[in-house]
């Protein structure tokens, strides 16, 4: 029995791993498109909302030809459209950011909501008491705020907003994290939640958009390189929300935060090595305390299954 209880434990700790890595890098080359899409000249509201209106109907399409969409599905459209708006205002900030502060920095920004996560599930009863979780999250969010410190610092004035907006959109990751897992309807599969998250995030986007850009440039669908830009980032959604979904399902909503440390790491290696941006000198302290807070939080999480 004690040996079934292990081998169960380790699975459970590498299907959780597996995730983290595939979601955390998929968010990182969401990012990454994102520049490259900034430095193509696409408004990026409505790049945003084109993207993840295209990943949704595409997970909505797999939902229904897997069954998953049943009578009882409209009793989800309200989680839905609070998670689509929960979606909507940190990616929008981002993308917004990204061409003002690089695709580093806003990468690393990802890697702040272990901490405000971990707080408000302690607050709301979600989270246990746990001196290992607490070193975790301290040692992410400490490696962040180096991180933002230094580059706040040798930032030109009209920057600093900019960084500004990049540093606070962990807050609003945080309270997405929260909402999801409080919220989670009973049964929802994973595909047909990430698909009405999407499509939610996608009106939400339109309506921003329009608001502060104008109607919807059709170049978006007729640019071959606007195009090839949006199509590529919509196939990265729809896989990355997937394993977005079961990875709150399997790890709760503290787990789940730490995909932003993941894309974190990846998008600022990317972003130094592909675009030539430079990070500040305390980038590889900071990796290595987020590299740490990672482990421990997984330690955690295995022996919270014991």
């Amino acid at each position: 029995m004690v040996a079934q209880n292990t081998v169960a434990q380790e699975t459970s700790t590498a299907r959780m791993l597996a995730l983290l890595m595939v979601t955390g890098g998929l968010l990182a080359v969401t990012l990454i498109f994102a520049k490259l899409a900034s430095d193509a000249g696409i408004p990026m509201l409505w790049y945003q909302a084109v993207v993840t209106g295209i990943a949704g109907a595409v997970q909505l399409g797999i939902a229904a030809l897997t069954g998953q969409i049943r009578g009882d599905a409209r009793h989800l459209t309200l989680y839905a459209a609070g998670a689509g708006a929960f979606q909507a205002t940190p990616s929008g900030m981002a993308y917004l950011a990204i061409g003002h502060v690089g695709a580093g920095y806003v990468s690393l920004s990802f890697a702040f909501p272990i901490l405000l996560t971990w707080v408000i599930a302690r607050l709301l009863g979600m989270e246990r008491p746990s001196t290992t979780r607490l070193i975790a999250v301290l040692l992410g969010l400490g490696g962040g705020i180096l991180l933002a410190v230094a580059k706040f610092s040798g930032a030109p004035g009209g920057t600093r907003a900019w960084i500004l907006v990049a540093t606070l959109i962990p807050v609003v990751l945080a309270m997405g994290n929260i909402y999801r897992s409080r919220f989670w309807p009973h049964g929802a599969p994973a595909v047909l939640l990430a698909g009405m998250m999407l499509v939610a995030c996608a009106g939400w986007s339109a309506i921003a958009a329009y608001a502060s850009e104008g109607p919807m440039p059709v170049a978006i669908f007729t640019d071959r390189l606007w195009l090839l830009l949006t199509l590529g980032n919509a196939a990265t959604f729809a896989v990355q929300f997937v394993t977005y979904f079961m990875l709150q399902r399997a790890g709760g909503p503290v787990a789940l935060s730490l995909i932003g440390s993941v894309a974190g790491v990846i998008g600022a290696a990317v972003a130094i090595s592909w675009f030539g941006e430079t990070m500040p000198v305390t980038t590889p302290v900071a990796a290595v305390m987020i590299a740490i807070g990672i482990a421990l939080m997984l330690r955690s999480q295995k022996a919270a299954v014991v």
